[in-house]
């Protein structure tokens, strides 16, 4: 039987979803994905504001709209998920996890994780983070090249931040450590810090983002676990 791969949350602009087609592959298990430059896109990670919400009376279904600056799309759920967004509100802004899909023409988002961000400054860093990504800034529709940045400041901000991207292939080196070093009982991170290769302050920056996307969880103090 062919064994299903962890998907990776990739950070994309929301116009990446909504100028992409939804396919889906030829494995045994059909997976769906949207195609972002060379990547092959199942699960999506992204901050934006909401603009709009709706929760219909019998609470089986409510959406959200959001906004990042590149374009807008709903977030939508039904029956017992509904849960997931019923406590944000327009103003919000929020990181989300998710899965694209589209559905009589329309693009829109089926969350897995939802997380509020308190920190305005965080939607600068991931603007300066999808900038190091792809290579331009999508703004109001507006694509700016990565030398554009300056001359247009973007933001008073985007000189003071410095984004330290983990590469997907650290992450990705954790995520089996993690596995690998998981004797039923959570994986030590001091052992997964000291099979890594990797700068100890680095490690926890990647294992922080995967406890926020949902990837892991802390089973115990000091020890995490690959959720599912």
């Amino acid at each position: 039987m062919e064994e299903r791969k962890r998907l990776i949350a990739y950070k994309v602009w929301i116009n990446d979803i909504l100028n992409s087609e939804v396919y889906k592959d030829d494995s045994e298990f059909p997976i769906s994905y949207i195609q972002v430059d060379d990547k092959k896109i199942s699960k999506v990670n992204i901050i934006a504001n909401v603009v709009e919400k709706f929760l219909s009376e019998d609470k089986n279904f409510a959406s959200i709209t959001l906004d990042d600056g590149s374009g807008a799309i709903r977030v939508k759920t039904w029956k017992e998920d509904t849960m997931k967004i019923e406590n944000f509100n327009v103003g919000d802004i929020i990181n989300i996890i998710g899965k694209p899909r589209t559905y009589n023409e329309e693009s829109y988002i089926i969350p897995e994780v939802i997380k509020k961000i308190e920190d305005p400054n965080f939607e600068i860093v991931r603007k300066l983070e999808l900038l190091k990504l792809y290579g331009k800034l999508k703004l109001n529709g507006i694509k700016m090249e990565a030398k554009e940045i300056k001359e247009n400041k973007v933001d008073d901000y985007v000189e003071e931040i410095v984004v330290n991207e983990s590469s997907e292939n650290s992450r990705q080196l954790i995520i089996k450590l993690i596995e690998r070093l998981d004797d039923g009982n959570g994986a030590n991170i001091n052992l997964v810090i000291s099979n890594s290769n990797i700068e100890k302050e680095n490690v926890y920056s990647i294992i922080n983002e995967l406890l926020t996307e949902g990837e892991i969880f802390e089973i115990k103090e000091g020890f995490v676990k690959l959720l599912g």
